[in-house]
């Protein structure tokens, strides 16, 4: 008489197999989630950055150029800090004056890098999909 079934080495074999693609699978997605939480904070701060070199210009000021925490245009508006999770030492690019000026970043933030006139913000993605 044949013995059916799996040994137990057999079925050890197998959970390990289904162990170890469970774990690719799971850290694909962290990894997944931590890009698309740092790309939205990167996002957001362009929005409100948008917003303040608005602000700045309609109000007669001049934006200028700076790091994270220097001043947008003299007074208390300051440029936003950018997450850890895009890098370091990010440098604010402002050009053009009055309603003709485009705000953008020297360095992208995993893959995404976002210019902003006073119309909108445009995603210029390295690869496809970088900007979720």
């Amino acid at each position: 008489m044949k013995n059916k079934g799996f040994t137990l080495v057999e079925l050890m074999v197998i959970v390990a197999i289904i162990g170890l693609l469970v774990s690719i699978t799971m850290t694909m997605w962290v990894i997944s989630a931590v890009n698309k939480a740092a790309v939205n904070s990167y996002k957001t701060s362009m929005r409100s950055l948008q917003t303040a070199v608005e602000i700045c210009n309609g109000t007669g000021g001049t934006a200028v150029s700076g790091s994270p925490g220097d001043s947008i245009c003299g007074g208390d508006e300051k440029y936003p800090e950018i997450t850890s999770k895009c890098g370091s030492d990010f440098q604010f690019i402002v050009s053009g004056t009055g309603n003709d000026w485009t705000v953008t970043t020297d360095k992208s933030c995993r893959g995404c890098k976002i210019s902003c006139t006073v119309e909108r913000c445009s995603y210029i993605e390295t690869d496809p999909g970088d900007c979720y």
